[in-house]
């Protein structure tokens, strides 16, 4: 969707951090024809671009239905009254679906929307695994440092973010970049001195952490942090100079 930009452009529930470009994000959200935002904070960037904003609840404002790494499903009610004109998500969504006359979308209320789901779930959760890791040939390494996206614990969603006590917390820590002791050496930096760290899209200054929990030839990134948007996402190919 990021590397072919459509003429229409729907966001549910996300901003560009929670992506993994977010400077692209950014472009085609801005250059869109229309922009359609469905979600519960309506930030200076969705003011901006959005043509049409759909209020939503919060994932605790609604009812809802979570499956856990084993399969198992586990639903939840509302903790909380939806705010002014939100409505839940799944409302909104089966309401445009009607309106544009898309099957699949006839749910009148949440009991009808899990029971449409029911079937995909079991299905995943029962598929057999083979375990065999795919064999296809691996590229040929790019120059550069090959960028690790782990996610902050406390800065995954639009809420967590939010939490000013959270992002107080010492798990949050900081924006930096993490390199092996090996690759540090060889770059001419040390534990705390500062990097100049680029991509394609752009380059942001980052202080260093010397670490062997990272593998040679990576750079380790956290995803989310506002300083990181013009980098290449996980995988992407890194160059790390001194500052």
């Amino acid at each position: 969707m990021l590397s072919q930009a459509h003429k229409s452009f729907v966001v549910y529930h996300a901003g560009s951090q929670d992506t993994g470009s977010p400077a692209r994000f950014d472009d085609v959200r801005s250059n869109a024809d229309f922009c359609v935002y469905i979600g519960a904070f309506a930030c200076a960037g969705v003011k901006r671009t959005a043509h049409a904003i759909l209020p939503i609840g919060l994932p605790p404002e609604t009812d809802g239905t979570y499956v856990n790494i084993d399969g198992v499903v586990q639903t939840v009610a509302a903790g909380a009254k939806l705010p002014g004109e939100a409505r839940p998500g799944w409302r909104v969504l089966r309401a445009l679906g009607a309106k544009l006359g898309l099957a699949g979308f006839e749910a009148v209320d949440f009991a009808d929307v899990q029971k449409a789901v029911a079937a995909t779930v079991a299905a995943k959760y029962t598929n057999q695994q083979t375990g065999k890791v795919n064999s296809a040939a691996a590229p040929a390494p790019a120059a550069g440092l090959q960028r690790i996206a782990t996610l902050p614990l406390y800065r995954s969603d639009a809420v967590l973010r939010r939490a000013a006590g959270l992002q107080a917390h010492p798990l949050t820590g900081e924006c930096a970049i993490g390199l092996n002791p090996e690759d540090a050496l060889a770059l001419g930096l040390s534990h705390g001195a500062k990097a100049k760290v680029s991509g394609a899209d752009g380059e942001v200054e980052l202080p260093v952490i010397v670490t062997r929990m990272v593998p040679r030839g990576g750079a380790w990134l956290e995803k989310t942090w506002p300083a990181t948007r013009p980098l290449p996402p996980n995988g992407g190919m890194l160059t790390v100079t001194r500052a």
